[in-house]
């Protein structure tokens, strides 16, 4: 597709997320909007969405004031907004994150490694904390923290950008963590996710449903190989790692869990000496607050990555282990872009609405910057090879927030032109730094 034609196509798909039609028909289905009222849902969603953009954790009267600073001749009061935050607005706000989550702008990266692939599936969480008389809706950890709390699981397809959450209590374990997620893995995909989902129960589901999965490895798992008579001895990695003659070695083991067991290929890559020792002096700080020691088997261990993978050798050389491994680090990268620039962890009031209100109203501010991201990295990619930074372009969007707010609800007709002036805008001035011996996502990509 022609730039123009992608840079049109994203100015659409993302305006016509603030269509007035369809989202007080949104707001009727969900009994949002019953009769005619001052605020109808369109008004609504718009000032608590540019309200959250503007002010991270606006107040009440904050939002009252940004209302009345388009549309004055409404006179809403604090308590005709505050009686309008209620069981029905979140199921509004819900149902509008589920129309953000899936505008439609697939990205295409003409990059080798993910031809290979049907989906390449990243997944990661990130928690807060909550007002703990709202404990009973959200439990969270306790402890020297609030007893309320919240995990927001979150992933997204490496090729096409397709995301999918779910919300749940803050205490869940993400290697208990249970929903669709491998349901929606399919035959082809691969899925990269970090040590707090290692489960081998999941990585057997994985396997059969003939997908892919890359991982890496718990130090307390045992691995076993079979012997000459086709029996199970357990692999001593330690007596293994230092006899290793060269600094990446790949070796068939099995995994076991109750009955289960499953084959798969691990990959030992030696790390750089510095490396090993930051990792050495994290571990070593853990273990004094605990009183305890270092064991010289730990110490060993950093002194390599373990991975594992189904995927075969056609599909993913173990040279290549470690660097596609390195990408599900950009989740982490927008979690703190959640936290810096859209202050999802930073949520007021004491109200069950309101704090279920404020988390659906970021959670869709911030897909939809995610989606102008993801699109215009995908431009700038085809364009120059270069990438985008979110961070640059998420500060850009809250310095654009007040016009795009007042436009959307005074002149309709000229968001597009906007909108068209904010993309350019960011394409030119939000390309990342290029460093020495610096390499970026896409370009790590298009080396393996």
């Amino acid at each position: 597709m022609p730039i123009d034609k992608m840079i049109n196509k994203l100015i659409v798909e993302v305006n016509n997320l603030f269509q007035k039609e369809d989202i007080e028909a949104t707001a009727r289905d969900t009994l949002f909007v019953q009769r005619t009222s001052k605020i109808q849902g369109h008004i609504f969603l718009t000032v608590l969405i540019f309200g959250m953009n503007i002010y991270k954790t606006p107040t009440l009267e904050q939002l009252v004031g940004l209302l009345h600073l388009v549309i004055p001749e409404l006179e809403i009061t604090r308590q005709g907004l505050h009686n309008r935050i209620n069981e029905n607005a979140v199921a509004f706000f819900e149902a509008m994150l589920g129309k953000a989550i899936n505008i439609s702008l697939p990205t295409s990266y003409d990059i080798d490694v993910l031809s290979k692939f049907n989906q390449i599936l990243i997944l990661d969480s990130t928690a807060f904390q909550l007002p703990e008389n709202l404990s009973h809706i959200f439990t969270g950890c306790g402890g020297s923290g609030s007893k309320a709390g919240i995990k927001i699981q979150f992933g997204y397809d490496l090729k096409t950008s397709k995301f999918f959450y779910v919300i749940h209590d803050g205490n869940i374990p993400d290697n208990n963590y249970k929903n669709s997620y491998i349901d929606a893995v399919q035959a082809g995909d691969l899925t990269i996710r970090d040590l707090g989902y290692f489960v081998i129960k999941t990585l057997h589901e994985i396997n059969e449903k003939k997908a892919h999965y890359l991982s890496r490895l718990k130090l307390d798992t045992k691995v076993y190989q079979k012997n000459q008579n086709g029996e199970l001895v357990e692999l001593d990695l330690v007596k293994y790692i230092k006899t290793m003659p060269v600094d990446i070695e790949e070796i068939e083991v099995y995994l076991r869990s109750d009955k289960l067991l499953i084959k798969t290929r691990l990959v030992i890559e030696k790390v750089p000496n510095e490396v090993r020792d930051q990792r050495l002096r994290k571990i070593n700080r853990s273990n004094q607050k605990k009183g305890k020691t270092t064991s010289e088997k730990t110490k060993l261990l950093q002194s390599v990555s373990l991975f594992i993978s189904n995927a075969p050798s056609g599909l993913l050389l173990k040279e290549n282990f470690r660097k596609l491994y390195g990408i599900r680090w950009q989740i982490e990268l927008i979690f703190k872009n959640w936290k810096s620039n859209f202050s999802i962890n930073q949520v007021t009031g004491i109200r069950e609405c309101r704090v279920k209100c404020m988390i659906y109203v970021k959670l869709i501010l911030i897909i939809i910057n995610l989606r102008i991201t993801f699109w215009i990295r995908n431009i700038v990619w085809i364009k120059s090879r270069r990438e985008i930074s979110e961070f640059r372009i998420a500060k850009q969007l809250l310095i654009y927030a007040k016009e795009w707010y007042r436009l959307i609800l005074t002149e309709p007709m000229k968001v597009q032109n906007f909108l068209k002036d904010f993309v350019n805008f960011t394409i030119k001035h939000c390309i990342k730094i290029k460093q020495k011996n610096r390499f970026f996502p896409l370009e790590i990509l298009e080396g393996i």
